[in-house]
This record gives structure tokens, sequence and C-alpha cells, in this order.
């Protein structure tokens, strides 16, 4: 299925396209190795009323918005039916589109991005993590830094500075 998505991918955007079997090595290359990445979800997002509201089905459409977040891409994340549809109770797409759209109404999930129908194919809505749920190291303005000297970390010389 993956080698047959990128073969389609590679013969419609690729210029000039690489050769099928190589295409063909980086699928079954990419599906080899499987997960090696962690996803890590902040207090604020466990211990919301939002998050502890949410079905168990939203909730896991959430994390899986979490295992994809990076420095860069909050608001760009895509959450298709196709990537969840092996899920327990998100088999089907009008099911998965429901506790998806319900992880939204919470908050929780901020739609950015539309999803729509182009001559290339489909595009994914996009997505974003509500800010006051992400974890604290993708907030750059907290980081310790010299051009951010409220947040330079005190020396601790004892056990009372904890």
């Amino acid at each position: 299925m993956v080698a047959q998505r990128l073969q389609k991918i590679n013969a419609e955007r690729c210029t000039p396209p690489l050769c099928a079997s190589e295409v063909d090595h980086i699928a079954a290359s990419a599906s080899a190795r499987g997960s090696q990445g962690f996803a890590m979800l902040p207090h604020a997002l466990l211990d919301s009323p939002a998050w502890k509201a949410l079905p168990t089905r939203s909730q896991s459409i959430v994390v899986g918005a979490y295992r994809q977040l990076n420095l860069n891409n909050n608001g760009k994340i895509a959450l298709p039916w196709c990537d969840f549809k092996d899920q327990n109770g998100l088999e089907r797409p009008a099911t998965f589109y429901r506790f998806r759209a319900l992880a939204v109404d919470a908050g929780v999930l901020i739609q950015t991005e539309a999803g729509e129908i182009t001559q290339q194919g489909k595009k994914p809505a996009r997505f974003a993590i509500a800010t006051e749920l992400l974890p604290a190291w993708l907030d750059t303005r907290s980081a310790p830094s010299a051009s951010n000297p409220e947040r330079v970390p005190k020396n601790i010389s004892t056990v009372n500075d904890f």
C-alpha cells in the first residue's frame, strides 16, 4: 500500500521521477524500520478539563497530532482518516471525522486549513494544537538564553534553592 502511494506521488509530482525500483526500496525501507520516535504529552493537556472530557477515540487522534508535532509544524499537522483507520473504533471515515470534530470542538485541536480536492489530488485539512497545551520545549520565548536574562537559570548551591 505504501509503495503504491509513493509510486503515484513520484509519477505525478517528481520531475524527473525516480525509477520504480528506487521508490519500492524507499517504501520497503521506511516500512521495515517501524516507529522509532516517541510522543511527550504535557501535563497541561493531561490535566485539562477538555482532555478529560474527550472520548478515548478523540484522545487517540490528539495523540496522533502530538506524534507529528515538531518545532516548525504546529498549524500544519495533517490528521487524515487513512492514518487512523486501523485503530479500534475508527475504522469508518464518518466515525473518525466525528471524533476528530469533538477534539476541535473541545479546543484541544484547532483546524487551520480546510481539506480540499485539487487537480493534484486530495489535500488534507491541517490542524494546530492549542497554544496553551503545547509542550514547554516548543515555546522558545520561555527558554533560558542570553537575550532573555530573566529566564537564565539561577545558580543552585543548596537544597533550599530548589
